[in-house]
């Protein structure tokens, strides 16, 4: 399906071309997977090798789990792809999906050495808990690093994360996060700053005056966000790192905290970073992205505060994924989203999913530019609850997705799961690549 050029003439007067927006398969699911791919780097300064990993999730009726993850290769710009490994040791796509899983990795190309760093989180599962409070897997998420001087043909082993100082180790890895009493876990792309530093973007499960995982409103879940930058030792063979501030909201902003993060350097050098804030339909709370920026390269943060239109209108969302992407073609920064007419007070519907121009100076979404990506397409039933009591009322969704710009042909690729394919129940869903030229 191809969408054509259209002239648009706002309000203001000026005129706005319309992104042209292409799409087409990606990766066929196997019966009963959902296809995600992640982590998608230029491996090389040339744009023409590509790497990125692939996770098949699955549901059996009561947990989601990764069947597969593994790392793959293209050496003519995306065009075509060839399996490049495990990302686990010992030769198996996935750990055992009844006592541990991990993330996809996500990788990042050092402009200053040329290596690639991947990034990837594992943590412990108990099934007698529930998938999304349970205390084991709150208590366990650790984060881990490779090096690639190769392209992403071969890879060091994984190395925990571990914060800089004696004080920290394997187990108190981080300031305020110990291993078995709480956690912390990255799913988003390492970013290379301006001063040669990476920031990697954390999701924490803090804990509260006693030692325990805090929890405001008595049960559940809650996260905060946290910025850690790493830093080359004197001889490039490891990483130094040094957390920033933490990002916290209150109860009066999200029923379980801030988690997701997505971030953009601006041409000022200014980092901006949005993260997901889930309502509460029993108190009236809208879901929301809060937004914040800094100006010390991650080190300190300002408030929170939701993401707004340039006409002062906050942006309704789900509490769902985002992401910043620069134009390869025309330098301006867009941001793709969930974006609805509405607000809403839980995490759907996810479709459509849309872009919006951000501006630089203002931090804001420029209302004009806003555009649709991919619509309910015909035949697929609609999102009937904001609020969904099973996953048969939840529509059509577009969210989870990998992404790269293409400098060959100025384009801004996304590629995700239509999940699903067929129904809920099955839950096959294919992967499919968008193509966005602005």
């Amino acid at each position: 399906m191809r969408l054509g050029f259209f002239l648009f003439i706002t309000a203001r007067g000026y005129h706005f071309l319309m992104p042209h927006i292409s799409r087409r398969p990606y990766i066929d699911a196997p019966r009963g997977d959902a296809v995600h791919a992640y982590g998608q780097c230029h491996t090389a300064p040339d744009g023409k090798s590509l790497v990125e990993a692939v996770v098949h999730h699955a549901f059996d009726g009561e947990y989601y789990y990764t069947r597969r993850v593994y790392r793959r290769r293209s050496d003519d710009a995306g065009k075509t792809w060839a399996y490049a490994g495990p990302v686990l040791p010992g030769g198996a796509d996935a750990p055992d999906p009844k006592k541990a899983d991990c993330c996809a990795p996500r990788h990042a190309l050092d402009p200053a050495t040329g290596w690639l760093l991947s990034v990837h989180s594992d943590w412990l599962i108990s099934r007698g808990e529930g998938q999304f409070s349970s205390v084991t897997t709150a208590a366990s998420y650790r984060v881990h690093f490779q090096l690639s001087k190769d392209q992403g043909r071969t890879w060091s082993p994984a190395k925990q994360v571990i914060h800089k100082g004696p004080q920290h180790n394997a187990q108190h890895w981080l300031p305020g996060v110990t291993y078995g009493q709480n956690s912390a876990y990255v799913e988003s792309a390492p970013t290379f700053l301006p001063d040669g530093s990476v920031l990697l973007r954390l999701v924490i499960a803090p804990l509260d005056e006693h030692g325990k995982l805090y929890l405001p409103l008595g049960a559940g879940y809650w996260y905060e966000v946290g910025y850690l930058r790493g830093t080359w030792n004197a001889d490039r063979t490891d990483l130094q790192w040094e957390m920033g501030d933490r990002v916290r909201v209150g109860t009066d902003v999200s029923s379980v905290g801030a988690c997701e993060p997505d971030l953009i350097v601006l041409k000022s050098g200014r980092l901006v970073s949005t993260f997901r804030c889930q309502g509460d339909a029993s108190r009236g709370l809208a879901s929301s992205r809060q937004i914040v920026h800094s100006d010390d390269l991650g080190r300190t943060w300002s408030a929170p505060r939701p993401v707004c239109y340039d006409d002062g209108e906050v942006a309704h969302v789900p509490a769902a994924f985002t992401s910043f992407m620069r134009s390869p073609r025309t330098g301006k920064v867009w941001w793709f989203a969930n974006l609805l007419d509405r607000a809403v007070p839980a995490q759907y519907p996810r479709c459509p999913l849309a872009m919006a121009e951000f501006d630089e100076r203002n931090l804001c979404l420029l209302r004009a530019t806003q555009t649709v990506v991919q619509d309910l397409p015909p035949g697929a039933s609609p999102c009937t609850s904001d609020t969904p009591r099973n996953d048969e009322e939840c529509g059509r969704q577009y969210t989870n997705w990998g992404e790269y710009v293409d400098p060959h042909t100025g384009e801004m690729v996304l590629v995700m799961p239509e999940m699903p394919r067929t129904t809920w129940a099955e839950f096959t869903s294919d992967c499919v690549e968008w193509r966005v030229r602005d």
